[in-house]
């Protein structure tokens, strides 16, 4: 069947797998340290994006106040 292929392929010969463990103290510290950081992402998130629409919502009404006097 390799006979068969026109380029050279670079195969592996040996495959590991590597595990590991550690103690739930350690997990739940590091699990603490990464939930943490992506809630406050989230809570970032949301501020800045309440923060766009406040500021859409204040120039569209004086954008319609400015063309109001205007039109007058």
């Amino acid at each position: 069947v390799l006979k068969n292929l026109k380029r050279n392929y670079i195969v592996p010969i040996l495959w590991l797998n590597e595990t590991g463990t550690i103690g739930d103290e350690k997990a739940n510290m590091f699990r603490s340290q990464v939930t943490g950081k992506i809630n406050l992402l989230g809570l970032i998130e949301m501020m800045l994006l309440s923060v766009g629409v406040v500021m859409f919502v204040a120039f569209m009404i004086s954008y319609c106040a400015c063309r109001s006097k205007t039109i007058k």
